[in-house]
């Protein structure tokens, strides 16, 4: 196991967030701000103290897996909400979800979360086709949630007897400190 170097030091502007690496270990920046960057095994999370870390859960499954049954009849349930609404509040966190897949929507979900993200929303709940279907913007989704600090969990779900525990499993993590 590599010896990891810690540095702390002071960022003098609120836009920016240094992050170092040496020899392969990262190094985590503290701002006067009180904004902390920690990254380690090739997560990366930035969050002010104090405040919680926004999260994404990527409900993944081929087409009619049961992505659609697992959000609209057991997470909103779970999280307070009816079928047909799309936002919640959780621990005093905002969130959002999508029950139709982004490759199945006639919608661009980039763009729409480029909107919410950094302004309205701490946490997201969307379907997503697996990386290795040739429509999937499962690297697309990943890649932005990386670039905006949301800490992203996916579930990967084959059938519809599996939406119960993975509803669950996307719960535990959106209820998670």
């Amino acid at each position: 196991m590599k010896d990891c170097l810690f540095l702390y030091i002071t960022i003098t502007t609120n836009h920016s967030n240094v992050i170092h690496n040496f020899g392969g270990c990262w190094v985590s920046a503290t701002s006067h701000f009180r904004k902390s960057v920690e990254i380690g095994a090739g997560e990366a999370r930035i969050k002010k103290r104090g405040q919680k870390m926004k999260r994404a859960i990527i409900i993944v499954g081929p087409h009619h897996s049961g992505k659609s049954l697992t959000i609209n009849e057991h997470l909103k349930g779970l999280l307070g909400i009816r079928k047909r609404e799309r936002l919640f509040q959780l621990n005093g966190m905002r969130g959002v979800i999508w029950s139709q897949s982004p490759e199945e929507a006639d919608r661009d979900i980039i763009t729409k979360l480029k909107d919410k993200v950094v302004e309205r929303y701490e946490l997201f709940v969307l379907p997503c086709r697996p990386k290795n279907e040739e429509v999937s913007l499962f690297g697309e989704l990943h890649e932005f949630f990386a670039e905006h600090s949301v800490e992203v969990k996916t579930l990967e779900i084959q059938k519809g007897d599996q939406a119960p525990e993975t509803a669950a499993a996307a719960f535990k993590f959106l209820n998670s400190n």
